[in-house]
């Protein structure tokens, strides 16, 4: 049968009192609790059975420390990601964002080139398009100079050129209304070919983004992002 501990001295008159005490594990017997600060005093464990060792001051700035570096690090990233041009590493892949069109307002039907990095350093890349031009425009690729045309053959077995600045109805991209990081290849084409990211093969040749409007926009803009990985 189980006793509570008592208090060996009780007042006069009075019954002794049980003491604040624990049932030890496994056992049919009781011990006094310690306290410290006021409090019973417990040790915590974990689930080995091993102790935990309580907060320290040490502890406590040693976590305000590490938190400061996180927070750092959190507002280089958002300076990055806010610069459009941002390189992260995340389970050995690194990726590498450069805005290569960046709010491009087009006011003419004229063709606009655009220099693009070198495409042969990534493993795989791909190009996002964001707009707000208030006409259809087309998107296609040249070669270095912008004279040379880069071919590809269409479902129908026709060979077209990639430029919209050579031929505005061949195998280019529409870019047809507000729309904000769409990837280039889910575009409808002028021209259909096999495989609507055929560009992405062609990293060795591909050297500028060409744009050509067939009416000159009178508002908006046009954003292009690449995004490569190693």
């Amino acid at each position: 049968m189980d006793r509570l501990l008592r208090e060996g001295n009780p007042p006069t008159g009075q019954l002794a009192s049980p003491k604040p005490q624990y049932k030890k594990p496994g056992e049919d017997a009781y011990e006094p609790v310690e306290g410290q600060y006021g409090a019973p005093f417990a040790i915590l464990k974990n689930a080995s059975g091993q102790v935990i060792s309580p907060a320290t001051d040490a502890k406590l700035e040693q976590v305000k420390s590490e938190l400061e570096l996180i927070k750092s690090e959190l507002q280089t990233i958002k300076a990055n990601q806010l610069s459009g041009d941002q390189k992260v590493q995340l389970s050995g892949t690194i990726t590498e964002v450069v805005k290569v069109v960046d709010a491009l307002a087009i006011t003419t039907s004229s063709t606009r080139y655009i220099n693009l990095p070198s495409l042969t350093r990534y493993r795989d890349w791909d190009l996002f398009v964001t707009n707000t031009l208030d006409e259809e425009c087309r998107v296609g690729f040249t070669g270095e100079p912008t004279s040379n045309t880069i071919d590809v053959v269409t479902e129908s077995g026709e060979v077209v050129t990639y430029n919209p600045g050579t031929t505005y109805n061949k195998a280019n991209y529409k870019v047809n209304g507000t729309m904000r990081d769409v990837r280039l290849s889910t575009l409808p084409m002028a021209t259909k070919i096999p495989d609507p990211a055929e560009y992405k093969k062609l990293s060795t040749v591909i050297k500028n983004i060409a744009i050509r409007a067939a009416t000159p926009p009178t508002a908006g803009a046009i954003s292009i992002t690449l995004v490569g990985w190693y």
